[in-house]
Order: C-alpha cells, then structure tokens, then sequence
C-alpha cells in the first residue's frame, strides 16, 4: 500500500510492545515509501516516531507541524486540560503531566485536593 491508516494501534499494548510496534511502523515509512497516518494519544509515543503531528481539539485541527512545535505545555493545557512540563528528550518533547485542570463546571476545591492528601498519607503509614 502506499498509504496506512492505524486507529490506535498501540492500545492496548505492555510499554515495551508499544515501542516495538511503532518503531516497525516508522522503518516501514521508510524502507517501503509508505505513508503511515496513526491516531494516537500517546503523546510522548507520537513525540518521538512522528515526523508531523496534527494535534485535533473537540474534532477541529488545532496545531500542525513537527512534535517541537506541536507538543507544548499551552498546546497541552488547551486541548487535554492538564497542566505539564515538555522537557527536550535527545531533540524530541516529553511530556511530564502535572495535574488536570478543573473542568469548566467543576469548581475547583482544594480542600477536595487536601482530602486526597490526607487520604494518601493515612494509606502510606
């Protein structure tokens, strides 16, 4: 074929199959001259095999371009709603997530924050 469609194709998958697989893709690109156009929400995945990202927000195109210019820490924060760190990985961005944001009819409660706090630290001792 000379272009491949892939829904997910690494859902699913223990970490290292992740890898496995979309590095076979990636060779495929190009020792076979294929065009692989592959949804993912693996965003560190798609950050470091993708050479083009289109990152899509409530089902329009939001931002187009390599992972650097795509994957940022406003990019992140408008379309998933969570606050992250991008940090440069060997030339590709990784993402380190932080916390979601409240959603819009949720009010934001950090006594509710606290209260997973207390939880935690009541687990741990």
């Amino acid at each position: 074929p000379e272009v491949l469609l892939l829904d997910e194709p690494t859902s699913n998958l223990d970490v290292r199959h992740q890898l496995d697989v979309t590095k076979m893709l990636r060779a495929l690109t190009y020792d076979k001259n294929i065009l692989i156009i592959m949804i993912s929400h693996d965003i560190n995945i798609a950050a470091k095999y993708a050479d083009e990202i289109i990152m899509l927000n409530e089902g329009t195109i939001y931002a187009v371009g390599t992972p650097q210019d795509v994957i940022t820490e406003e990019s992140l924060e408008v379309v998933y709603g969570v606050k992250s760190k991008v940090i440069d990985d060997d030339g590709c961005p990784h993402v380190i997530l932080k916390d979601a944001l409240p959603l819009d009819d949720e009010p934001c409660d950090p006594e509710s924050d606290m209260a997973i706090n207390d939880h935690k630290e009541s687990i741990q001792t």
